[in-house]
């Protein structure tokens, strides 16, 4: 269990340092594209081995589910770190972030617009207090909107909508590995 927390440290930790890295290498004259191959590259690397010692029963995959999980790593993954790598070349990452962040009330309107979900009151008004106390804690206004770019702020709306489609779809995804796990235990 103690791993498991180590592990989620590790996690935020690397998650808090992705985007002030990736600005520092970008500004440096490194493409955006290169910085997020490189780190996905590596986390391919890394992920895969640590599966293939650790878990070589959980690689036996139909091809459905490869198409699938392929899928989903580069529409769900790739392409959102992608996104985000170009937008916070072109904009301040306080407005791309919030931008990004909007992904949780995007997902609830869509719950309520598509498939008339009703929403709690509390999930409006949560969103609503995330979104603000992320503006405020990132700074964004004036100096954010110095350097807006169209292409920047498409990226980040991009951003958004990927991470709005993984939100939605990782359960779904990793449901295989579930069903491994409970076969292998029982």
């Amino acid at each position: 269990m103690r791993i498991g927390y180590a592990l989620v440290a590790l996690a935020a930790l690397l998650f808090a340092a992705n985007g002030p890295v990736s600005i520092v290498l970008i500004d440096g004259g490194v493409s955006a594209r290169y910085v997020v191959t490189g780190r996905l590259l590596g986390m391919v690397v890394v992920l895969l081995t640590w599966a293939v010692l650790r878990y070589p029963e959980h690689l036996r995959l139909s091809p459905r589910e490869l198409l699938e999980l392929a899928f989903f790593g580069i529409a769900g993954l790739a392409l959102m770190q992608w996104t985000y790598a170009e937008a916070i070349a072109r904009v301040d990452i306080g407005l791309v972030l919030m931008i990004e962040y909007m992904a949780p009330f995007l997902i609830a309107l869509y719950s309520w617009v598509l498939w008339r979900h009703r929403q709690q009151r509390a999930v409006w008004v949560s969103a609503f207090v995330a979104l603000a106390g992320l503006a405020l804690v990132l700074d964004v206004g004036g100096d954010a909107f110095a350097r807006l770019s169209g292409r920047g702020l498409l990226f980040s709306v991009t951003t958004c909508l990927i991470f709005s489609y993984y939100a939605t779809h990782a359960d779904t995804q990793t449901a295989f590995c579930c069903r491994c796990r409970h076969s292998t235990h029982e």
